[in-house]
């Protein structure tokens, strides 16, 4: 989605005459007003579905998805702050009903909360969200920005207004007091993009001159959106940055030329460059450099290691992690991760 600067603009100027709505630091849902079509529809989604994403609606329409076991949910309960997060068998009824009337106007939800956790990036961020809160205290969505690279999330102009016009129609419909981003970005990059940067077009000078570089525009651009969402919203606002999965059991190239990688992208649209070992570096590269950039940066920006369940001894994507070989699709690993990121956002002092 993009999102033109006029629009932008007329989000901040209308959500500057809603803040003199707010009681208690908390902003109110006064404003009726479209501002932005495609931001609409999609808070609506994040809503009603819990993800913009097309898989989310088809999976539920299926029934695909299972819910957590008691185990996952025990875990989060001790380990998590007391959160326990539920599916409920009225709460997916309810869903079921609103895809199939199709309607994403006046959406009366079952219940109410104070903190949204906003999975904000690639497809890693729905399977992520399938974590469904139904306490009075949080509420976890996705918003699918496609296949994004980290590097179009680093410097395409409209992710910012993308953002926080999403945010902005989705405030309108609930009230948040706190705003937890998690940024889901950059196993697209090391899967299909680096290989070719860095041995094709000779464009950095080895692995971690690349990896360096892509940490570095990801920790800019979350600064960005940290001062942006942190000026324009009467939220508490915390960011947590997700570590890339490596796919291991697909298929891989090594092309040699720009020719031979044309033709790998004709077998695929994202193809795995670069075997195993190659891949994992970059990632751990990568992670490397992002973690030294976060420590010297504001207590709110978190990076989240993934559970080491997810990967294999080799570094890659487990088994038993994921159903595809890209995705970390198991419940349970989807859970811890989860708290994971609750440990962070209490550590940072965002307590939901």
């Amino acid at each position: 989605m993009s999102c033109p600067v006029k629009r932008v603009a007329a989000t901040v100027a209308l959500l500057r005459v809603n803040k003199k709505d707010k009681k208690g630091g908390v902003i109110s849902s006064l404003l009726i007003t479209p501002v932005n079509e495609d931001a609409q529809q999609i808070s609506q989604q994040l809503l009603c579905l819990g993800s913009n994403h097309p898989r989310r609606r088809n999976e539920y329409l299926a029934g695909n998805l299972v819910p957590p076991s008691v185990e996952v949910l025990k875990w989060l309960k001790d380990s998590s702050g007391n959160v326990a997060f539920l599916y409920v068998v009225t709460w997916l009824r309810y869903i079921k009903n609103q895809v199939l009337r199709k309607t994403w106007s006046h959406i009366t939800l079952p219940f109410r909360s104070s903190t949204l956790f906003l999975a904000y990036g690639d497809s890693h961020a729905e399977f992520l969200s399938r974590v469904i809160s139904v306490d009075s205290s949080s509420h976890v969505a996705s918003y699918w920005a496609g296949p994004i690279l980290a590097n179009s999330y680093s410097f395409r102009e409209s992710v910012m207004g993308d953002i926080n016009s999403v945010f902005a129609e989705v405030i309108k419909n609930r009230t948040f007091r706190r705003l937890v981003l998690i940024i889901s970005v950059g196993e697209i990059d090391i899967r299909s993009h680096s290989w070719v940067q860095v041995n094709l077009h000779k464009n950095y000078a080895d692995v971690d001159t690349y990896a360096k570089s892509l940490a570095f525009g990801v920790m800019s651009r979350t600064k960005s959106l940290m001062d942006s969402l942190s000026a324009e919203f009467a939220v508490d606002v915390s960011i947590v940055i997700m570590e890339p999965t490596t796919p291991g059991s697909r298929v891989y190239f090594e092309p040699a030329t720009i020719e031979e990688y044309r033709e790998c992208l004709q077998q695929q649209e994202y193809p795995v460059i670069g075997n195993t070992e190659y891949r994992v570096d970059v990632k751990n590269a990568y992670m490397l450099h992002l973690k030294s950039l976060v420590s010297k940066s504001d207590k709110k920006i978190k990076i989240i290691e993934l559970y080491k369940e997810c990967f294999s001894a080799n570094g890659s994507l487990s088994v038993s992690a994921s159903s595809d070989g890209c995705h970390i699709t198991n419940t349970e690993y989807i859970a811890r991760n989860f708290g994971k990121i609750i440990h962070a956002v209490n550590a940072a002092g965002c307590k939901n």
